[in-house]
C-alpha cells in the first residue's frame, strides 16, 4: 500500500431531507474507493477492456486545457476508423444544465407573458364594456363638474380591483395546488415564498392599471352632451 486518501466524509454534516442523505451516501462511497495499477486491474477483470478513465487536475483553471489536450491526443490515437471516444468534465455537465435551465426559463417566461397579455386584453374589453354601459353616468358626472383626472382614477381603481381579486384567487389556488402536489409527489409540505406571493399580487394590480388605462382615458374624454344622450 502506497498511501491512504484523506476521508471525504469526515466532518461533513447534512440535513435530514432525503436528498441530503443521498448526498452523504455518495460522499461516503468515496471513502471506499481503491486505486490499483492498470495491469492489476486487467488481472482482476480477466483482461476485460477498460473503457473509462478519470483524470484529476490541479485546479479548476486547468480543466478546459486538459479537456482540449485529451481530445487532441485521442483523436490522433483512435481516429474515425478505430472507434469512438468522448471527453467530459464537470464544467460540461454544468454548462449543459445551465443551458437547459435557461431554455426552460425562456419557455416558461413566454407562457407567462402570453397569459398576461391575454388576461390584460380581457380586462381591457371588460372595462370598455363598462364604459359603454355607464356612458350616461359619466356624462352626469362631467356635467356637474367632475374632472377628467377623477374619472380616470375611478376606472383605474375598478380595473385594479378586478385584477387584484383575480390575483388573490389565483394565489389561493396556487397555494392549495402546491401543497397537494408537494405532498403527493415528494411527501413534503411546499409553501411558496412570501416574496413571490407579494410579487404576483403586485403584478396583478399593475396589469389592471396598465390595460385599464385606455378605457379610463376613453371614458374621461366623453363630451357631457353626447354622454347624456346615451340610453
Amino acid at each position: 500500500m502506497v498511501g491512504v486518501y484523506e476521508s471525504k466524509s469526515k466532518g461533513v454534516s447534512v440535513g435530514t431531507k432525503e436528498e441530503d442523505q443521498y448526498l452523504l451516501d455518495e460522499i461516503k462511497r468515496k471513502d471506499r474507493m481503491i486505486l490499483i495499477p492498470y495491469t492489476m486491474t486487467r488481472y482482476f477483470n480477466n483482461n476485460q477492456a477498460i473503457d473509462q478513465f478519470v483524470v484529476k487536475v490541479k485546479s479548476s483553471d486547468a480543466i478546459a486545457p486538459t479537456v482540449t489536450s485529451l481530445n487532441g491526443f485521442l483523436s490522433g490515437l483512435i481516429g474515425d476508423q478505430n472507434g469512438s471516444y468522448g471527453v467530459t468534465s464537470p464544467q460540461t455537465y454544468q454548462k449543459e444544465q445551465n443551458q437547459a435551465d435557461a431554455m426552460q426559463q425562456r419557455f416558461l417566461g413566454g407562457i407567462a407573458a402570453i397569459s398576461l397579455l391575454v388576461g390584460g386584453i380581457g380586462i381591457m374589453n371588460i372595462m370598455l364594456v363598462t364604459v359603454t354601459e355607464r356612458t350616461r353616468e359619466i356624462g352626469i358626472r362631467k356635467a356637474i363638474g367632475a374632472e377628467r383626472r377623477s374619472i380616470i382614477v375611478q376606472f383605474l381603481i375598478e380595473a385594479a380591483m378586478i385584477c387584484g381579486i383575480g390575483g388573490i384567487f389565483g394565489i389561493v389556488v396556487g397555494y392549495i395546488g402546491t401543497l397537494i402536489v408537494g405532498k403527493l409527489s415528494f411527501n413534503m409540505i411546499l409553501i411558496p415564498s412570501p416574496g413571490v406571493t407579494l410579487g404576483a399580487a403586485a403584478i396583478s394590480v399593475a396589469l389592471g392599471i396598465i390595460f385599464g388605462m385606455y378605457p379610463a382615458i376613453k371614458a374621461s374624454g366623453l363630451q357631457p352632451v353626447v354622454a347624456l344622450r346615451a340610453d
